[in-house]
């Protein structure tokens, strides 16, 4: 591990406070299930999120096996969700067992990987026919598993190999492991009992498996995993009271005699949130869904009635890395205005064609928690984005086109990217060196960044087609 490494990985222990919106201002899902006390009050336990179909997975364990069930919903084009259909049918099917949690390997195909508590078994559907879940695999993890009385399986996650390798995941024995059996990935089972995560690699051809290794986390009970593959983070919800979301690194350290996965920070429980909420579920939106730095994140409840799934449409896009500092905003704290009376939001960028909040950088820690990313969002849908740097920053600001920019003396312009649905990273997941070999950073350095791009509506503001996102201080 790099000397610059042990500070950060110090600061990421330590619990923030809940970063969106509070409990009361979140988006209450639960009656698009259906009128008065529909089928979500009862037990709804997981969730999952396919960023490719745009479709929101949910699931219920109870209250008895028959009647557990899983639904997928769909956007309704006026920021909410409805029960998808197709053929006619409603996308809903029962009988699974007591079902904790679902995920997808490959989200174009209509496939539901679901762990199913008590009998501690991962099973395959097709789910292609609404209504229909067709039984393809079901492999028999119990051996690996602690169950003890109802302290069972609850968290499920599949890892691509891309993210595996890249992020230093290794096996229970310390090599570098992805996966053998021909699923181009690992699935990661988070434990009740003892708060560990269990890795397997499945073979959908044959229906056997292999053990991969067991990891611990921060805490005694897992009641979620949700993996985030714009980020490369690993979501661990705890529950039990608890009621903390830890982010996770795939790297993991020795402690003890066993594998602890690296910590890259943990939250507090949504602010407002009843103290007696049984969270369950847990799902992210990717940062292709940025908007002034925030994405939805949503939340299943255990017996929630009539709030038992909510979208918080405000949480981060990236963890914020230590040692950074947002500056340079187009939000009218400057003493050069944006030129045309187009301020953006809070520590965002002047406002651009696509966006009124303005587009936003952040510079984000990735699962090597001693490498960030710089991550540009609320962007002209394919604009091409040029990241730049210096060492110098104008204190007052000037007009750059439709924003506003700030980095003085010598600017470097670092790697020019097109935005992916408003979104342009730079670093390790965009398949870039870290940005601190791009900078040329060394520890005890300091440096100015700050996203150029291009809006091609001329005559949005000024005549210019061009303008920037605010600037991001960071001190390596």
């Amino acid at each position: 591990m790099s000397s610059l490494a042990l500070p950060w990985l110090m600061l990421a222990l330590a619990q923030a406070p809940w970063p969106a919106e509070s409990w009361s201002s979140a988006q209450n899902l639960t009656a698009v299930e259906g009128p008065g006390t529909n089928d979500f009050h009862v037990d709804l336990s997981g969730a999952a999120w396919n960023p490719l179909t745009r479709r929101l997975w949910v699931c219920r364990n109870g209250p008895s096996n028959s009647t557990s069930k899983l639904w997928v919903l769909r956007e309704d084009g006026a920021g909410s969700f409805v029960v998808d259909t197709r053929a006619g049918q409603r996308g809903e099917w029962t009988s699974f067992g007591d079902l904790e949690a679902i995920a997808q390997a490959d989200f174009a195909q209509d496939t539901i990987f679901a762990l199913v508590e008590g009998e501690e078994v991962i099973r395959e559907f097709d789910v292609s026919t609404y209504g229909v879940a067709v039984l393809r695999n079901t492999w028999n993890t119990r051996p690996f598993l602690p169950l003890s009385g109802g302290m069972g399986a609850e968290g499920l996650a599949f890892v691509p190999d891309a993210f595996l390798a890249a992020h230093g995941f290794v096996d229970g024995a310390g090599m570098p492991r992805t996966s053998a059996n021909g699923m181009g990935g690992l699935a990661f089972v988070g434990h009740q009992n003892g708060g560990r995560v269990y890795a397997f690699d499945l073979n959908r051809v044959s229906g056997a498996f292999a053990f991969v290794g067991a990891y611990r986390t921060g805490d005694t009970e897992v009641a979620e995993l949700a993996f985030d593959r714009s980020t490369g983070h690993l979501y661990a919800l705890h529950g039990g009271g608890v009621n903390e979301i830890e982010v996770l690194s795939l790297a993991s350290t020795v402690v003890g005699s066993e594998r602890r996965l690296v910590a890259v920070g943990s939250y507090a429980p949504p602010a407002g949130m009843p103290a007696a909420t049984n969270l369950e579920g847990l799902t992210l939106m990717t940062t292709a869904d940025c908007a002034s730095g925030d994405r939805s994140l949503f939340m299943t409840i255990d017996d929630g009635g009539s709030v038992s799934l909510v979208r918080f449409r405000q949480f981060p896009c990236c963890e914020a890395a230590p040692g950074t500092q947002t500056e340079c905003s187009g939000d009218g704290s400057l003493p050069v205005a944006c030129p045309c009376s187009n301020p953006g939001a809070t520590d965002n960028g002047c406002a651009n064609s696509a966006a009124a909040v303005g587009a936003r950088l952040d510079a984000c820690r990735t699962s090597t928690a001693a490498v960030l990313e710089l991550v540009a969002s609320g962007l002209p849908p394919h604009a091409l984005v040029f990241f730049a740097t210096s060492t110098s920053l104008s204190g007052t600001g000037f007009a750059f086109g439709d924003g506003v920019g700030c980095l003085a003396g010598s600017i470097v312009r670092l790697r020019a990217r097109n935005a992916v649905q408003g979104v342009a990273i730079l670093g390790p997941s965009a398949g870039d060196p870290s940005v601190a070999k791009l900078t040329g950073a060394v520890p005890g350095t300091t440096f100015h960044y700050q996203a150029l791009y291009r809006d091609a509506s001329i005559g949005y503001c000024t005549t210019s087609t061009y303008n920037a996102t605010n600037g991001q201080l960071v001190n390596w």
